[in-house]
């Protein structure tokens, strides 16, 4: 079945977009949002009604035409012998000024592509670099944050009380597979292993999702499409890109030929055994609420742990996800974090502290269970980012900057752990640098002389119960993970957040 049927049965059944909707599309110029864009705008009625051009105007390129026209849909069109869906189209294209003039030629591509189908477009221009820079966060998670914001801007400018907008994005099965790897790599959950789904709570869709990678590039062969490429990724530097350019082809060649479809499919079989955890995990959480358990404010949430406690673990994780997302968590949670939750909820005295990714935090007080977001003014700002490089680009570790360290990759993995940021709890050890033996993290503490109100907000990397990383200029790394001359890879930690450094 080729990419177009697929798409269209897959609006279909999964009831992805309704006559009246107005779909924001994703635009790169790239092969897969050329495919999708191209498809959307032949099912609604290819462009007949014949209207706006795309615009050109400084900085956010936008229309000037009223966004609450119709874009390019026809009720009495037809697209290939098939009744119009009648759904308006806006393309959004964002600019990241990553790749200099290829990015401005895959710019003008955009631009003209919906110029000559009369399909309205939107352009946005990120310095990218910069914002990371300022952020301290990666190039692709600027990247990534730009676009959605972007998509969403549009978006909120569309929607009205009688026309419902989306966000089609194009994801394809290939994404899929690779973004399923990626994650059992990392330690994810049920819920990451699911991967992603056709559609989320805030409009975006993905109507792709059943297309593959092949079936895309044939499908724009077959229309006399020619696509922008990305060189960068056919460049083995990022680990998604490893994953599509060796990983996935190894294992199709030696395990499994279908492996993305069967890849696919695991992803659909966790979503399903997630929604059904999902219900009961709601169900907990709004029968907490009705009997005045539940203490909601902004930014924190709090319910008796012993609510949590009792329940099986599948139940208790989903509600430690359920209740980060709402204080705005919804990404990037592993299972190793809620590991970490989970030993402070089912501990039975005292405080404990529990940090995840971009400074949100769960920890146990008095018998609550609380779940805190960054904007707490008493919530840490601490997250860990890593890479994995040759041992010999390590650099020099006297040079590294107070939130950055290098591991012994194959050393780290052989615990068959992930090294999680936390604060300290009951039975932390550390086998510091140069020193023989473990030593129980308070008398590390104590012997070098950290102040006692700074132990329990400090950040640790940890393995479990062994911290690996104690920063902090009275800090150390643990001795069986250091560099030796026999390290072929090293894995480089970074502490992104706060002043780590104690002054």
């Amino acid at each position: 079945m080729e990419a177009f049927e697929k798409i269209k049965r897959t609006i279909e059944e999964r009831e992805l977009i309704r006559d009246g909707d107005r779909v924001v599309v994703g635009f790169s110029g790239g092969p897969d949002s050329l495919c999708l864009l191209h498809c959307l705008w032949r099912l609604s009625g290819g462009g007949d009604a014949g209207q706006r051009a795309s615009s050109r105007d400084a900085g956010e390129r936008d229309s000037s035409a009223d966004p609450g026209r119709t874009a390019n849909a026809d009720p009495a069109g037809t697209a290939n012998g098939e009744p119009a869906r009648r759904w308006d189209l806006w393309a959004v294209h964002v600019n990241h000024q990553l790749r200099g003039e290829a990015a401005d030629a895959d710019q003008a591509f955009a631009e003209e592509f919906c110029r000559e189908r009369n399909i309205p477009c939107t352009v946005y221009r990120f310095d990218v670099r910069e914002i990371a820079e300022k952020e301290g966060c990666s190039e692709e998670d600027a990247g990534r944050r730009v676009r959605y914001g972007a998509f969403h801007q549009v978006r909120g400018r569309l929607e009205t009380e009688k026309h419902r907008c989306l966000i089609a994005v194009a994801q394809n099965a290939n994404d899929q597979a690779e973004t399923v790897l990626m994650r059992v790599m990392r330690g994810t959950g049920l819920v990451g292993l699911g991967a992603m789904d056709y559609s989320r709570k805030d409009g975006v869709i993905r109507p792709l999702l059943d297309v593959t990678r092949a079936e895309v590039e044939e499908y724009c062969r077959a229309q006399g499409l020619r696509p922008r490429i990305d060189l960068t990724n056919l460049e083995p530097d990022y680990t998604r890109n490893r994953i599509r350019l060796e990983l996935l082809p190894y294992m199709k060649i030696h395990f499994n030929e279908n492996i993305v479809e069967t890849l696919n499919r695991l992803a659909s079989i966790a979503r399903e055994a997630s929604s059904y955890i999902d219900d009961g995990a709601w169900k907990l959480i709004g029968d907490a609420r009705s009997s005045g358990l539940l203490l909601e404010e902004k930014d924190r949430i709090e319910l008796p742990a012993s609510l949590i406690r009792r329940q099986p673990p599948a139940l208790r994780h989903r509600v430690v996800t359920l209740l980060l997302a709402a204080v705005g968590l919804e990404q990037n949670i592993g299972a190793a974090h809620l590991e970490q939750a989970d030993h402070i909820a089912m501990g039975d005295m005292g405080s404990a502290t529990a940090l995840f990714p971009g400074g949100y935090r769960v920890r146990r007080s008095y018998g609550q269970l609380i779940f805190e977001s960054p904007e707490r003014a008493d919530a840490p700002t601490f997250s860990l980012e890593w890479e994995i490089v040759p041992a010999e680009e390590a650099g020099d570790p006297a040079k590294f900057p107070p939130e950055q360290r290098a591991f012994d990759r194959a050393a780290v993995e052989s615990t068959g752990k992930t090294p999680v940021l936390r604060t300290r709890r009951p039975g932390d050890y550390i086998r510091p640098f140069g020193m023989k033996g473990s030593k129980k993290l308070q008398d590390f503490f104590v012997d070098r002389k950290v102040p006692r109100e700074l132990r329990d907000t400090l950040p640790l990397v940890c393995l479990g119960s062994e911290v690996i990383w104690v920063p902090g200029p009275a800090g150390t790394t643990g001795d069986p993970y250091r560099i030796t001359k026999d390290t072929r890879e090293a894995l480089i930690l970074r502490i992104i957040g706060q002043n780590i450094t104690g002054k």
